[in-house]
């Protein structure tokens, strides 16, 4: 921020100070007057005049509405800050006129519409609480390459996604910025496609799924990182999405840690064809579908430590073409079908090879507690189920379903499933869960 003061030798009269001309020139100028009789109008653009160096003045009084003789005001600016006089000869004093940051690992600070003004003075880019990501994206262009986008408290308005690029990092300011998706917009609300150690952190991001349906012509994600390797999702509040809260796809060495991931309209956190990533202290409730999905040839990827409950469908699900998966140390319960599922459906998808399911909480599930699934023609082998508590499951069908069920089809090819160590029952007073394991 910058602190503008001014004088003029002019006189006041009944209609106003006279002939008092003077110009803020700049990229991204927000303006703060708190200067005693001063009429500056903070937030006004007036486009009047040949702006100097080609840009566009924030205030200009040349237009008739005068100012005080003397006062100051809070300017911010990201680039090109210039401030003039009129060509009448008015005495203007700029003092202490910092020099604007530039890119290449400074931090650069976006203020929502609704955030206090002690806090907008500070920024260098301001929201008006319409199409936010164009100042967002505005900034990550200014703070690029590896720079830092500070988001202050307060709702930002998304038309559009953001867009993240290599070596960038997108911080909130916790659960009270929010990144809200405007009605209709159907749209990612935070993406980064083929680019590499993107770091989203300690924002909420609410993908207003009534007025943003799911629709296969459309993306209305919350965060999707697509061939962006090395990169980090982490404590952050993602909900409802019209899509999945959190999608990675093709990526390789990434992770989503420590989010809370609620009421996506199909899944909350899901990996597609990722390799060597990880899901791992999560929160995943209320999905439409599962919570947590490892979909679709899915590679020596972790799902550890997740609390994934009150899902309509699965709590995690371990499908299609997978190798060497591991799910250790969560706690699934109340969800309205399967706590975890390991499947192979699809025979194109080849060999589902790898999957090591221990020491999880699965309780109170609608269906089976935890189940390895075959469809006809496909093929799994060495899945272990090891030190897995399952109790009180198939609680939407009493005495149908099992704490442990293996579920394979006579055409398929299912070889080296070990299932040991497991305590598997039913204590309430109106039994439920059929077996222990079948």
């Amino acid at each position: 921020s910058h602190l503008i003061t001014w004088r003029s030798a002019e006189i006041n009269t009944p209609n106003g100070w006279v002939d008092y001309d003077m110009q803020i020139f700049g990229t991204n100028i927000h303006a703060f007057a708190f200067s005693d009789g001063s009429s500056i109008t903070a937030g006004t653009v007036v486009n009047t005049g040949t702006p100097a160096v080609g840009n566009v003045p924030y205030y200009s009084n040349t237009t008739g509405t005068n100012v005080a003789p003397s006062g100051a005001m809070i300017v911010g600016a990201s680039t090109n800050l210039n401030v003039i006089g009129g060509v009448t000869g008015n005495n203007v004093v700029v003092t202490n006129l910092l020099t604007a940051k530039t890119g290449g690992g400074a931090t650069f600070v976006v203020a929502a519409n609704d955030a206090p003004t002690r806090i907008k003075v500070q920024a260098d880019y301001v929201c008006d609480g319409s199409s936010d990501q164009v100042e967002i994206n505005a900034a990550i262009a200014a703070a690029s390459p590896n720079g830092t986008i500070l988001l202050t408290p307060g709702t930002f308005s998304i038309a559009s996604f953001i867009a993240l690029p290599a070596n960038s990092h997108l911080k909130g300011s916790g659960a009270a910025t929010i990144l809200f998706l405007a009605n209709g917009a159907n749209t990612n609300v935070i993406q980064a496609i083929n680019a590499t150690n993107v770091l989203v952190e300690t924002l909420a991001v609410d993908g207003n799924t009534s007025n943003n349906p799911d629709t296969l012509s459309s993306a209305s994600a919350g965060i999707v990182l697509v061939n962006a390797h090395y990169s980090l999702v982490r404590n952050c509040w993602v909900r409802n999405a019209g899509r999945d809260n959190v999608l990675l796809q093709t990526c390789i060495g990434a992770s989503v840690e420590n989010c809370v991931l609620q009421g996506a309209a199909t899944i909350g956190v899901r990996f597609i064809k990722c390799t060597s990533s990880r899901i791992t202290g999560c929160t995943a409730t209320t999905s439409v579908n599962s919570g947590i999905d490892l979909d679709f040839q899915c590679n020596n990827c972790i799902v550890a430590n997740n609390n994934s409950f009150s899902n309509t469908q699965r709590g995690i699900f371990v499908e299609e073409g997978f190798q060497h998966i591991t799910v250790a140390g969560n706690n699934v319960t109340g969800n309205g079908a399967v706590g975890i599922e390991v499947n192979e459906s699809t025979p194109a998808n080849g060999q589902s090879s790898g999957c090591a399911v221990v020491g999880n909480i699965v309780n109170n599930n609608g269906t089976d507690g935890i189940r390895v699934r075959t469809a006809a023609d496909c093929w799994v082998e060495d899945v272990t189920l090891s030190g897995n508590v399952c109790m009180g499951n198939s609680s939407t069908s009493t005495n149908t379903y099992s704490g442990i069920k293996l579920a394979f089809n006579v055409t398929g090819t299912n070889r080296n499933i070990t299932v040991t160590g497991n305590r598997c029952g039913d204590r309430k007073t109106t039994q439920t869960q059929k077996y222990g394991l079948s």
